[in-house]
């Protein structure tokens, strides 16, 4: 029994010489309208071409040498060798679409011959089934939902890929990118926000959790072990807990708590402290807090600005800002570097920034803030998130950098994440940590606990944060970063917040 041919479709313009390619038959269409006036009725209803004795169809490109090219159709199933005979196809059997029957039969407003729901059976070598057209009028729903792959690029990774134990990462990431033309409509964001990172290459990353969305790609068993093989790559750990620390820290605070001590007093023996540099940063920040904050809650809710000066701004700064070493904090009201030099209006809530001589030169992270009263609207947590995945990316290809500190703020609850590029087109988004931020004086015993998960973000900064030593390296292994319009094309407008949502805060 002979085998099936092979063949691979090809969505191709027709027109008059156009080399448009695109990804599917509705993209088709919609550059025939769009580029060449054509007229498509909304929606169209086709069949789906199924694999028979004679042909076995293909989803991407393969190696083997008995694969054949055929060009499809977007109205039928007919697929031809020859791109001129499917402008034949369509003109004998499509011509009321054509551009110029089109505005003939507009000017006229007489009945077409389609006016009525009609089924036209096209044969060819393939099947015998059947495609039903709908009548043409006047489209009831826009097609702005349709999903759209033409500027997205799905070409496999060609190069180093991350394995783990035989496992590939970055084949597990691209099958999560190739998945997208499973889907006619654009995705909401909010359910499908690894997806939608995952078509620029970026898998997010978060150890101890294993969100339903990468299921299909990933066992719990290889999520877990990618997670380790990035903490093992890049040297990231937990830090124990510095009990001497803590209980001096502790101590101060109690005694401003029982009144023994005043704010001056307790901030200036918080910053008199002999501790080593990275606890030396911690103690700086508590001390910060210890002028900043009530005595007790506020009944009150704070918006955006005086979420960012009151309660993010003494925690970060007192991390991040380092004058010695030209490393800066910035509260950024104007477009950063890599915004500029893509002609972008884009620009982030915060950035970290090192100077050379007198000047900013290197982006070494970026954040977003957004107050508690927002934390339910899930497509703009989604929105900014990936926002700031794209400055720090930008920044990693830029500046040929190891990896970019990203810091996703939402009420007082604080996200560290770190980008790397471990591999060919493998962008790796790693959760270092979660912090929430205290409300008043009372909340600040508990908040020292936290002084081992702030040591871990600090090592990463220090250590990943930093240009690399191959950067040759590094340059081989970039993959194209999306423009903004390239995800418009890809994510809903729509929003609901019962849906579900990774970054969702449990208890904010």
């Amino acid at each position: 029994m002979m085998k099936p041919q092979k063949i691979l479709l090809v969505h191709r313009c027709f027109n008059n010489g156009c080399i448009q390619s695109t990804s599917s038959p509705f993209n088709l269409r919609r550059h025939l309208e769009d580029s060449h006036g054509y007229v498509f009725p909304a929606p169209m209803k086709t069949t789906r071409r199924y694999n028979t004795s004679e042909y076995q169809f293909l989803r991407h490109h393969s190696d083997n040498d008995d694969m054949e090219k055929h060009y499809a159709c977007p109205c039928c199933i007919v697929h031809v060798k020859e791109l001129r005979d499917l402008e034949n196809h369509f003109i004998n059997q499509h011509e009321y679409y054509h551009p110029s029957i089109s505005l003939e039969n507009s000017r006229s407003k007489s009945p077409a011959p389609e006016d009525t729901l009609s089924e036209h059976a096209f044969s060819d070598n393939t099947s015998s089934e059947q495609i039903i057209y709908s009548q043409p009028q006047e489209k009831k729903r826009s097609n702005k939902n349709a999903m759209l792959l033409d500027d997205i690029p799905i070409d496999q990774p060609r190069g180093e890929h991350l394995s783990i134990d035989g496992f590939d990462v970055t084949d597990a990431n691209y099958r999560m990118k190739l998945a997208l033309k499973d889907h006619q409509w654009k995705l909401s964001l909010e359910d499908h926000l690894y997806q939608v990172l995952a078509a620029t290459s970026v898998l997010l990353l978060t150890p101890h959790t294993y969100p339903s969305e990468v299921q299909p790609y990933f066992t719990h068993e290889k999520w877990t072990a990618a997670s380790n093989a990035i903490e093992n790559i890049y040297k990231i750990q937990q830090q124990p807990l510095q009990i001497g620390t803590v209980a001096s820290l502790l101590s101060i605070i109690d005694d401003l708590m029982r009144l023994k001590l005043d704010r001056d007093a307790a901030e200036i023996k918080l910053r008199t402290l002999k501790l080593p540099k990275n606890e030396k940063k911690f103690a700086k920040a508590v001390a910060t807090f210890v002028n900043k904050l009530p005595s007790v809650p506020l009944d009150e809710d704070i918006n955006e600005c005086e979420l960012c000066s009151g309660f993010i701004d003494p925690f970060l700064s007192g991390l991040f800002d380092d004058p010695n070493e030209g490393v800066y904090l910035r509260w950024t009201n104007e477009s950063t570097l890599e915004a500029k030099e893509q002609s972008n209006n884009m620009r982030p809530v915060l950035s970290i920034t090192k100077t050379i001589g007198l000047k900013f030169a290197r982006s070494l992270g970026y954040g977003e803030a957004k107050p508690s009263a927002r934390e339910s609207d899930h497509y703009l947590v989604c929105k900014d998130f990936i926002k700031v995945v794209l400055f720090c990316k930008t920044s990693l290809h830029e500046q040929l950098m190891e990896g970019v500190l990203e810091i996703h703020i939402v009420g007082r609850t604080i996200r560290f994440y770190v980008l790397v590029l471990p591999a060919t087109a493998t962008y790796v988004m790693y959760l270092l940590a979660e912090i929430k931020v205290p409300d008043s004086i009372q909340g600040l015993p508990g908040f020292i606990t936290e002084l081992p998960s702030v040591l871990k973000i600090l090592h990463a900064f220090n250590t990943i944060c930093v240009c690399s030593v191959t950067p040759e390296v590094i340059a081989g292994r970039r993959a194209p970063t999306l423009p903004s319009k390239a995800f418009q094309q890809i994510i809903s407008e729509s929003k609901s917040r019962k849906r579900s949502c990774h970054l969702h805060r449990r208890h904010n």
